[in-house]
């Protein structure tokens, strides 16, 4: 029995111990709230972006000092309405240029995340506000440079948000299904027999009462 298959490999019809590699993790990275659907869509009405940058230190020894900067489209997003929200530590916000903004960590003391996961970690979150008058099929993207003292930039992923036109109706909405179960808004969607509707239902989960 070969009880360690992370080495296996897979050729012809050897398969029986492999085991597929998981894709790999970053974990600098940065999220955006609301998201409408998997791809990130948001309606005209989502009129705040809601942003939060991960970031982790992976270096040999700890991280005195942390920057985050993120240069903001301003043509697509109104910089004078960012808001921070919350941090995980002590932060300065500044503005370095008319559209690139510094989340400046000094003395944060990141530890190396193979000694201290939990510590070597930080994160920051804010909101911003998008310009008026923009149309459906819009696409909004977003990415920050981090800063581990005096180390090369490490780049988050693209963030994107896309308007979309919403659902017909985004209001609970509820019916009779068997097993006496009930219709959820905004969640996954799943297969069910309304005996009072027959339309096309998306983006609905089935929760049993």
């Amino acid at each position: 029995t070969d009880s360690d298959v992370s080495n296996n490999e897979c050729s012809g019809s050897q398969t029986m111990n492999c085991v597929p590699n998981p894709p790999p993790y970053d974990p600098n990275f940065k999220d955006v709230e609301p998201k409408r659907n998997l791809e990130g869509g948001i309606f005209m009405s989502d009129e705040w972006l809601t942003y939060t940058v991960h970031c982790q230190n992976d270096g040999a020894g700890r991280a005195v000092d942390v920057v985050m900067l993120d240069y903001i489209d301003t043509t697509k997003l109104d910089i004078s309405t960012l808001q921070l929200i919350s941090s995980t530590h002590p932060v300065q916000v500044v503005k370095h240029l008319p559209n690139l903004v510094g989340f400046e960590f000094h003395n944060i003391q990141l530890a190396n995340s193979a000694l201290d996961l939990a510590g070597s970690q930080a994160e920051v979150r804010f909101k911003i506000k998008r310009l008026p008058n923009q149309t459906v099929g819009t696409i909004i993207e977003n990415q920050v440079g981090i800063f581990f003292d005096h180390e090369a930039e490490v780049k988050t992923n693209i963030i994107a948000s896309k308007i979309i036109e919403p659902c017909p109706s985004t209001d609970l909405m509820t019916g009779t299904v068997s097993n006496n179960q009930t219709i959820l808004a905004g969640t996954t969607p799943s297969t069910f027999n309304l005996s009072n509707y027959n339309g096309i239902i998306t983006g609905w989960e089935v929760a049993t009462n």
